[in-house]
């Protein structure tokens, strides 16, 4: 049993919405959840700060049938270097609004510029495609670093949740294609294990906001069949269980 204390601002965010619940995710359709994620985003996503510019800009590609829109945040003029970032939400929720407040924070404490991306969404769009789209978006960023008055060589990965994860996948395929490897991983929370069989998820899966129920169902959402073991590493097709010593070697 995991002896847990939660930070006061914590325990007052889990206080308020047992007392203002809400429908869980896996129990609405997808279009409504999605709806309803861009609203308390709204309601709990904070002050949005200024920057010195911030523009969005849609990526097509040769050979694709879809774009990619993305959104670029600038703390000032300068030459700096950047921060792609994957937003949350199960692959299945999220988009350039919902962590916009965000991306201005981390551009404006960073002096980072930031390239936040809406990558393609489960379950109508399940694995490969979000990968797919952030490892395009990584290619783009390293080719076109003039353009975005970025450092070709200081060019991170972050994410938080199921975007952390997709910045620690792209990082290990970075690795096993040889390709430019980010300068650095900024990880919030992120899905590393989907087996979902942690003590975590067992003590905490009821109670404190997201639950093993709706993990169960976004994994789901991101791949529907295939789980294979590979030495001691439980994989779902994406590699999901990751291990610092599978990054390093």
């Amino acid at each position: 049993m995991l002896s847990v204390k939660l930070h006061p601002r914590a325990s007052l965010f889990l206080l308020n919405h047992h007392l203002n619940p809400f429908t869980a995710v896996n129990k609405m359709p997808i279009l409504m959840a999605r709806n309803a994620y861009e609203m308390f985003s709204k309601i709990h996503g904070g002050t949005a700060q200024a920057l010195n510019e911030i523009k969005n800009k849609v990526l097509t590609f040769q050979g694709l049938s879809h774009s990619i829109p993305i959104r670029i945040y600038q703390a000032s003029s300068n030459k700096s270097p950047l921060l792609i970032y994957f937003h949350g939400g199960g692959w299945s929720l999220g988009s350039l609004n919902t962590h916009d407040t965000l991306c201005r924070s981390l551009a404006k404490t960073s002096e980072c510029t930031v390239v936040s991306v809406a990558y393609r969404l489960a379950p109508e769009f399940p694995y490969p495609a979000a990968l797919e789209d952030a490892s395009l978006v990584y290619d783009w960023c390293h080719k076109h670093a003039d353009i975005l008055n970025i450092h070709a060589d200081k060019i991170a990965v972050g994410g938080d949740s199921s975007g952390g994860n997709i910045a620690a996948v792209l990082t290990a395929q970075c690795i096993e294609e040889n390709k430019p490897i980010p300068t650095f991983q900024m990880l919030l929370y992120p899905t590393l294990d989907l087996s979902l069989n942690q003590q975590s998820m067992t003590d905490l899966g009821k109670g404190h906001f997201l639950t093993k129920d709706e993990m169960i169902y976004y994994r789901s959402n991101m791949h529907h069949t295939l789980m294979l073991w590979i030495g001691d590493c439980l994989l779902f097709i994406i590699p999901c269980c990751l291990k610092s010593r599978q990054l390093l070697s």
